[in-house]
């Protein structure tokens, strides 16, 4: 025991006199008052830091009781208490190329600070410094491109005038989160990478520039203006750029223009701009386009003409909730997916014009809604040997009462009438597949219709009757158990169209 206790004294002197440069032996008692005689209560001090290309963080002259060794790139963690509270001006030597992640997650770090121009790998240098809003002097320009990923990712009271330099391809995540940034800038011609980053700038409302084109096709500006809440200002976009998945989506004030003439390479434009829910500007994609999947979800406003593009195959969700939407449409050739297309637009109902289909595809719920939808157009489904899945295709469309032609090509009508109300016009069946007559019934509650239904080949149809072929049938629904609803169907055999 006396051994354990002599050792633990002398590993306490030992540091108090590194600690403080104090010689000589201590007592226990004059340990506590040299211990409460350091400055600052016991914390490490650091004054300004020199950064050296050997990866060694090394203190200013005059300051050697305050040496620390961290690696280049990583934070000052000496320990997490200290690395909470560093918030001391930084000096780096020229020659010093990787600064990734040098000030991560230091709460009170706000320093101005100067990146060297031979500066390579700046990724996520001030990540997650909250209280970080001073200056940083950037490279005026690089040689062989510099990775600015996440460098001021939740940055939240970064605010300051950033200048990037020419030759930056990477810039994923640059401003992510920095909820006060409100800055103009130039976007580089060498870009490539700039998904998410303005995402969550939350006040960010100044201008952005393309300087020209981005550098290469196979450019990604996913997500760069998601969540931008007040963001409102007018782009042309440049060419080289071929996904802007979720490029302004839940930019809830935008209402400017946004120019797609130069996008010459686009193809993945899902989202992009789901959640505007004020925009209402006319869009014009290029025909490279090839997926629009729910493009204008939930633009609550939005009602332009709209023509699509030549090549798009992915329509699922393009209008789901735009309330006010309510222009006529074509379906082009190469569209293999329109499954709730026009789900949720309670104002809809203009025309659809389907086109001869290339591919199989799926309607499934394309006029769905839940509510009231108020469509009741005449709809020609396209007949070819491709398949078409039209389950629940006009589901909840109360008003609709439209001769309908299923020709060969469905083989999916599950539910497709679906609580449409009004239904009795005629529907007219052409196909070799294997039809449940279930699905031609348009359930509604506590109501009589009558409905005929013309077949070529009255075998197809599975009536759940075992009594052989007959031509009417008084079929009565139960909905949910409470709503009675009967349907005089009226069946007449080898129709052909």
């Amino acid at each position: 025991m006396a051994d354990t206790l002599y050792n633990a004294f002398t590993n306490i002197a030992d540091a108090i006199r590194t600690k403080t440069g104090m010689s000589g032996t201590f007592t226990p008692d004059g340990m506590v008052d040299a211990i409460l005689n350091i400055e600052g209560g016991g914390d490490v001090n650091y004054e300004s830091l020199i950064v050296k290309s050997n990866g060694i963080y090394q203190p200013s002259p005059g300051n050697a009781y305050n040496y620390v060794e961290v690696n280049v790139p990583f934070v000052i963690n000496s320990n997490v208490k200290v690395a909470n509270q560093f918030n001391e001006p930084v000096e780096v030597s020229n020659d010093v190329t990787n600064f990734a992640y040098m000030f991560n997650g230091l709460q009170y770090f706000n320093q101005s600070f100067s990146i060297p121009e031979r500066a390579i790998n700046c990724v996520g240098v001030f990540n997650n410094c909250p209280n970080f809003n001073s200056h940083v002097n950037l490279p005026s320009e690089q040689n062989g491109g510099v990775n600015f990923t996440s460098m001021f990712f939740n940055c939240v009271n970064y605010n300051q005038v950033t200048n990037i330099p020419h030759n930056t391809m990477w810039m994923n995540n640059m401003f992510g989160s920095c909820e006060s940034f409100n800055q103009s800038i130039h976007i580089p011609t060498s870009a490539q990478y700039t998904v998410g980053m303005f995402a969550h700038c939350e006040n960010l409302n100044s201008p952005i520039i393309f300087d020209g084109d981005y550098y290469a096709t196979g450019g990604f500006a996913n997500a760069m203006f998601s969540y931008c809440y007040k963001f409102n200002q007018a782009l042309a976009l440049p060419n080289g750029i071929t996904m802007a998945v979720n490029m302004f989506s839940s930019c809830n004030l935008l209402n400017s223009y946004i120019d797609f003439n130069n996008c010459k390479t686009l193809r993945n434009c899902a989202d992009i701009f789901s959640g505007c829910e004020n925009f209402n500007q006319s869009v014009i994609f290029p025909d490279s386009v090839t997926s629009l999947s729910s493009a204008f979800s939930g633009c609550y406003n939005f009602n332009q003409p709209f023509e699509m593009p030549a090549n798009l195959e992915y329509a699922n969700a393009m209008f789901y909730d735009c309330y006010s939407f309510n222009q006529p449409i074509t379906i082009k050739e190469n569209v293999m997916n329109t499954a709730y297309m026009f789900s949720g637009c309670t104002s809809f109902n203009a025309p659809v014009t389907f086109m001869p289909v290339k591919y199989n595809s799926n309607y499934c719920n394309m006029f769905s809604s839940y509510i009231a939808a108020n469509f009741n157009q005449p709809v020609t489904i396209p007949d070819s040997t491709r398949n078409i899945n039209c389950a629940y295709m006009f589901n909840n469309c109360s008003l609709f009462n439209q001769e309908v032609y299923i020709g060969n090509s469905v083989n999916n009508c599950v539910y497709m009438f679906n609580n449409c109300r009004n239904m009795s016009s005629n529907i007219y069946i052409n196909q070799t597949n294997y039809l449940s007559l279930r699905d031609m019934i348009p359930s509604s509650r506590d109501a009589t219709h009558s409905l005929n239904i013309f077949c070529n080949n009255i075998s197809i149809l599975n009536r759940n009757d075992s009594s052989g072929i007959i031509q009417y049938i008084k079929w009565t629904a139960t909905t949910n158990g409470y709503y009675n609803s009967t349907y005089n169907i009226y069946i007449y055999n080898n129709y052909s169209s």
